[in-house]
């Protein structure tokens, strides 16, 4: 168990609790083999009620990782508190969220059955759970999802 403090986040996926720093900017220089990843998301989507889904998208860059796939996190904060998304993978898309592996490091998620109370800011989080590097797992700055009437 972790908890959200400061600039760190504490995300809960696959059965495992990924402590991750929250938006720290990459810093070059480090050693040789370090695993370093940078995450990248738009700021703001804007969009109306009568849309049925939405889909936001994540970048994510990575230097001197393992060669496996990372894990892809989503999260939100909301009016309440902080919500963690897609656990399960999300795959099916009658569930309120898809995930979905657009390319070699991007992502998205969408909302479906969009509602006014989606209005949130959703994080993306990128994860190598094999790498003891801090800067193996990171969130990006989150995207403002704002649903309008």
């Amino acid at each position: 168990m972790c908890s959200i403090s400061g600039r760190d986040i504490c995300m809960k996926g696959f059965d495992t609790y990924y402590h991750i720093e929250y938006n720290t900017p990459v810093r070059p220089g480090g050693a040789a083999g370090n695993c370093t990843v940078s995450v990248v998301q738009p700021p703001s989507l804007e969009v109306d009620y009568t849309q049925k889904a939405v889909t936001m998208h994540c970048s994510f860059s990575t230097a001197g990782c393992p060669a496996e796939q990372p894990t892809s996190l989503w999260f939100r904060y909301g009016a309440l508190q902080p919500e963690n998304l897609c656990l399960d993978g999300c795959r099916n898309e009658t569930d309120k969220f898809t995930l979905v592996n657009l390319a070699q490091n991007q992502v998205s998620l969408t909302v479906n059955r969009l509602t006014f109370n989606d209005s949130a800011i959703y994080i993306c989080g990128i994860a190598f759970p094999s790498s003891k590097e801090p800067r193996a797992k990171r969130t990006g700055g989150g995207t403002v999802l704002v649903v309008r009437g």
